[in-house]
């Protein structure tokens, strides 16, 4: 097999580049004429059945429910550690140590 130019290669990519960009855009004209299609078969059916939003989507609790659940709180993971003003911290959680708590970590280890 030889090789060939890069100049005839990247030629064919941009010809190839203009055919995939051609033929997107047809089926993209094509989509949109077939959903015209169903949209016009469908209004009339609505409207004869006087059909609801809410009842042509669902009333979105899956979505809100699905949401909750992704931003629930999440359980605390580690050990509390309790401040002396009454702060709580929890070990594990992300962020940086309280500085009370470095402060205390650093006596403790200093006290003989």
């Amino acid at each position: 097999m030889t090789a060939q130019p890069i100049s005839d290669l990247e030629a064919r990519i941009h010809e190839l580049e203009a055919i995939n960009r051609a033929l997107r855009q047809e089926a993209g004209a094509q989509r949109l004429i077939e959903v015209q299609s169903v949209v016009a078969e469908l209004l009339p059916r609505i409207k004869e059945y006087r059909i609801t939003a809410a009842e042509l989507f669902g009333a979105g609790k899956q979505i809100r429910a699905g949401w909750k659940a992704r931003n629930a709180p999440r359980p605390e993971i580690g050990r509390l550690y309790t401040g002396p003003n009454g702060q709580a911290w929890t070990g594990g959680t992300r962020g940086r140590v309280p500085g009370w708590l470095t402060r205390e970590m650093l006596a403790s280890s200093n006290a003989p």
